[in-house]
């Protein structure tokens, strides 16, 4: 009998034609080189959240796919990077999310800290005025940022 519930398992990874994408929900914890099989601490996609999945039809046209990437699609993170197509998406083994458990925690826990940051801003904007934020316009660009941080929780 297999289970039959929602999927609970956090980590995925996208195999594109030269690298593996190492994801722990939406965000990319580990990036590794499918030939060197080396770690790439320092690329672009590392603690980037995916927007979607992008599939370029053969007239060149594009089909996004918000939330996810699938087989064939490029994926599309928020830090402006584009993959080339994803061969296979599997489930990496417990030794491979050890190997890089240290660096996912790391960035998530930035996250976090992000977003107590986002929250003690919201709190302390409550006794901001109208006259406060027109001495000081960013008062309410800060505001509206935090706002952001927090959309989606």
């Amino acid at each position: 009998m297999s289970y039959k519930g929602p999927e609970r398992r956090k980590h995925r990874v996208f195999i594109t034609e030269n690298t593996e994408y190492h994801m722990r929900e939406q965000t990319c914890v580990a990036v590794r080189d499918n030939k060197s099989r080396q770690w790439l601490n320092e690329h672009q996609a590392v603690g980037s959240k995916v927007i979607g999945g992008v599939l370029v039809a053969s007239s060149g046209s594009w089909k996004v796919n918000f939330g996810a990437a699938d087989i064939g699609e490029r994926i599309c993170f928020a830090s402006d990077l584009l993959t080339t197509p994803v061969r296979d998406i599997s489930r990496p083994g417990v030794n491979t999310v050890e190997n890089y458990s240290s660096s996912g925690e790391k960035i998530m826990g930035k996250f976090d800290a992000l977003k107590e940051l986002a929250e003690e801003v919201i709190e302390a904007s409550l006794y901001w005025t109208g006259k406060d934020e027109e001495k000081n316009p960013k008062l309410k660009r800060i505001r509206t940022l935090a706002g952001l941080a927090l959309q989606g929780d």
